[in-house]
């Protein structure tokens, strides 16, 4: 049986304790020589890149984009009956703002948008909890992905 080289604590410490070091050309690091870093751009277009790879798959982002684009189909109905009947001055919520709650950021009415858009699927169209989940959840993830 061939033998390796064997690892001590001190080696086995080194390659661990800094999982944030890659190693170039195949081995660590020394003390003292200089490390290049990613600039704030780079860091940011990495973690962007990376966020779409492994945040959700490829099904879910399609589903969650679907939710978010039916919601902004459903609000924009909603903002053109309420101008028609005047319905802002009799429930006091302002049309220009619900117009964009589904947008980035989500302002102080967007709760009551995605309860509206909710009731309309689970009591009009009579989708189940878990149409509902997904649709929480797909807004969850736009407003978390901004």
């Amino acid at each position: 049986m061939p033998k390796g080289p064997k690892q001590t604590a001190t080696t086995l410490t080194r390659t661990v304790s800094k999982p944030y070091e890659i190693p170039q050309n195949g081995s660590l690091k020394k003390k003292g020589s200089e490390q290049s870093f990613l600039s704030l751009e780079e860091m940011r277009d990495l973690g962007d890149l990376n966020r779409e790879e492994y945040g959700k798959s490829k099904c879910t982002r399609k589903q969650y984009n679907r939710y978010i684009k039916s919601g902004g189909e459903f609000l924009a109905t909603c903002i053109k009956q309420r101008r028609a009947s005047n319905a802002a001055s009799q429930d006091g919520h302002d049309n220009d703002l619900l117009e964009k709650a589904f947008d980035k950021p989500p302002n102080k009415l967007s709760t009551v948008a995605i309860e509206w858009f909710l009731a309309q699927k689970c009591f009009k169209e009579e989708c189940g909890e878990s149409t509902a989940m997904a649709i929480y959840s797909a807004f969850a993830w736009h407003w978390d992905n901004m």
